[in-house]
């Protein structure tokens, strides 16, 4: 979850620079904010939970997956079970990984009911929190009240866009979360 929060400070920020009056934040800023939001995530997984194998690097170019093993070679099933990891898994099929094709359709209402869940969730957790009141104090347009910050993440996350082909067929979600492969 320490990176959906990282995710959304970037998203946030990103964004300001391109089309929202200025946002005026420091590096030792994004540092200490970062160090704040690890340190008060509950559901982040303890050492031992979860075991990673980095390999091989890749580029965008490079179509062809240079990873021989899986990347997490051990996740302890508990970590799967809390609240947060069920919603993003959930969300999963919500979502095909080849860009300029669309998305499938599960049901409308199945996936609005997952994508606000999921919002809801993670937007109640204490990182969430502090990040909110972090972009507040700095006075960033997303975080003027918490029903506006919760609108530009469901924008940020879900709202589909096209990346190939003119199709609506991605979101900043899949991108980051789910990933994506072009053609």
């Amino acid at each position: 979850m320490f990176l959906c929060w990282l995710l959304a400070l970037n998203v946030c920020l990103a964004y300001a620079a391109e089309s929202i009056p200025p946002f005026n934040v420091q590096n030792s800023e994004l540092v200490e904010i970062s160090k704040k939001l690890r340190d008060a995530d509950e559901n982040r997984a303890l050492p031992g939970q979860i075991y990673i194998s980095y390999q091989a690097h890749t580029t965008t170019r490079n179509d062809e997956d240079n990873a021989r093993r899986d990347f997490f070679t051990k996740v302890d099933p508990s970590v799967l079970r809390k609240t947060s990891y069920e919603q993003f898994i959930a969300l999963s099929n919500n979502f095909v990984r080849e860009a300029g094709i669309s998305e499938p359709r599960v049901p409308v209402s199945e996936e609005k009911r997952e994508t606000s869940a999921f919002l809801t969730t993670v937007l109640q957790s204490k990182p969430w929190k502090i990040l909110y009141e972090f972009l507040r104090k700095k006075k960033h347009p997303f975080a003027k009240d918490p029903i506006t910050f919760r609108y530009w993440m469901a924008q940020l996350w879900f709202v589909h866009y096209s990346r190939a082909r003119g199709r609506a067929d991605t979101s900043g979600f899949e991108h980051v979360f789910i990933g994506e492969v072009m053609h």
